[in-house]
């Protein structure tokens, strides 16, 4: 396509300005009533061809970024649509800047023109989201920020406190184009259309959510809120035909209702379960998640941690006992490799680190402990003695490094006390 032939363009325009120039309005006298002549029955052959033109042309349309030519490569008239432009421009007498034609916005200079404004022309004919892409800046509206003056009020203790109400804000800052405006009032559901999304929580033991008004955190925390998870266990505990299930299976026949699930009486088809997503960064929970989907029936999590009557104290040494996670050993002899090569006690440190933090063993204690003498040593004094000195300061050294990465040693797996973080 010659993107420099505008004979379209300013035929469109010619046929415009004629349109509005011949355009008359004739007012009757008695009735004070407008006519408009309209000459469209005329003007759909002029339309039709006009749209033939376009199709034809909009066929062979591409929009890429083309290379510039190589070195070798001589462009001639023949060749010259195969390839871009390229131009040296030079800035403030200095620098010199290769430009091409990525630079290059898609425009229409009749468009510019006409509107005065900043229009990008894109194609979109034959693409299924082309509704979708119109709609979305038709209705696309500006950037609103939400301001409110807030009044302090005195609570009982007569402490002055703000009152903040989170759900008006929400409300006030909410915008509604006007497609979703039109669903609403037409009463037109946009989800529960089709198939059904159960997505089930994962948390370790002790970490469940719960919600709570303020000032009722006592009773919240005495309230047997069961979660997902928990009302899984309690149903594996009391009900045989569910142990043969995996936690991500149990949607399909029980359904969740009041902290329990409950027995389907009709399986639903168009269904789909999901476990939420964990990081891998959090080893321990990760692994929770990986067993949840592989062991059927756990009654608790100490039965999730039970291997053919071994009790392991780790979810992540459980995944590796069944095979779902790597073993350590691998790590190890890795670490231990490249000790052999390394002198800089700093450089053995560091690459410590880094194969803990990405590779998440099932014993980072062990690791720990078995190179303690390699890369936290005291010369001239009894290691035995200052083993616990030495393995402090390496778990200090650590949370230092992983925080620079994103986590810590509690979410990689070390066994550190409560008030850990706190010292640090």
């Amino acid at each position: 396509m010659d993107w420099e032939d505008d004979s379209i363009f300013n035929e469109l325009k010619e046929k415009t300005e004629n349109e509005n120039a011949q355009e008359t309005v004739k007012v009757k006298s008695e009735t004070s009533e407008a006519i408009v002549e309209d000459d469209w029955e005329e003007e759909l052959t002029f339309f039709d061809e006009l749209r033939k033109d376009f199709d034809e042309e909009l066929s062979h349309v591409e929009y890429k970024r083309l290379e510039p030519p190589p070195k070798d490569v001589i462009v001639t008239e023949e060749t010259k649509h195969l390839f871009g432009f390229t131009a040296r421009k030079t800035i403030k007498g200095k620098t010199d800047l290769v430009v091409d034609d990525s630079v290059v916005v898609p425009h229409n200079k009749y468009l510019l023109l006409k509107y005065d404004c900043h229009i990008n022309v894109e194609c979109t004919i034959g693409q299924t989201g082309s509704p979708k892409y119109t709609c979305k800046y038709v209705t696309k509206m500006g950037d609103v920020v939400c301001a409110k003056i807030h009044k302090t009020k005195l609570n009982k203790d007569g402490e002055e406190v703000i009152d903040f109400d989170e759900g008006e804000r929400h409300l006030i800052g909410r915008i509604m184009t006007g497609c979703e405006g039109w669903m609403k009032s037409g009463n037109i559901w946009v989800i529960k259309q089709s198939h059904i999304v159960e997505c089930l929580q994962v948390h370790l033991e002790g970490d469940n959510t719960k919600v709570f008004e303020p000032g009722y955190e006592a009773e919240a925390a005495d309230k047997d809120d069961k979660s997902h998870l928990l009302a899984f266990f309690a149903l594996c505990a009391k009900d045989k035909s569910a142990r043969k299930y995996t936690y991500r299976d149990i949607p399909q026949h029980y359904r969740y209702k009041n902290g329990a699930w409950i027995k389907r009486k009709i399986n639903p088809s168009k269904f789909f379960v999901r476990i939420r997503h964990v990081s891998p960064k959090n080893s321990e929970l990760f692994a929770l998640r990986m067993l949840l989907m592989k062991v059927k029936g756990p009654q608790s999590f100490e039965d999730l941690r039970t291997v053919k009557g071994e009790i392991f104290p780790t979810f992540l040494q459980t995944a590796q006992k069944l095979g779902l996670w790597e073993s350590d050993e691998l790590h190890m002899k890795a670490i231990q490799e490249a000790f052999t090569e390394m002198r800089s006690i700093k450089q053995k440190r560091f690459f410590f680190a880094m194969v803990i933090a990405f590779n998440n063993p099932g014993n980072p204690d062990a690791f720990l402990k078995k190179f303690l003498d390699d890369i936290f040593d005291l010369p001239g004094q009894d290691r035995e003695k200052t083993f616990e000195k030495r393995y402090q300061k390496g778990l200090r050294y650590l949370e230092f490094v992983f925080r620079t990465m994103g986590t810590d040693c509690r979410t990689l797996g070390f066994k550190v006390t409560k008030d850990f973080e706190d010292k640090y």
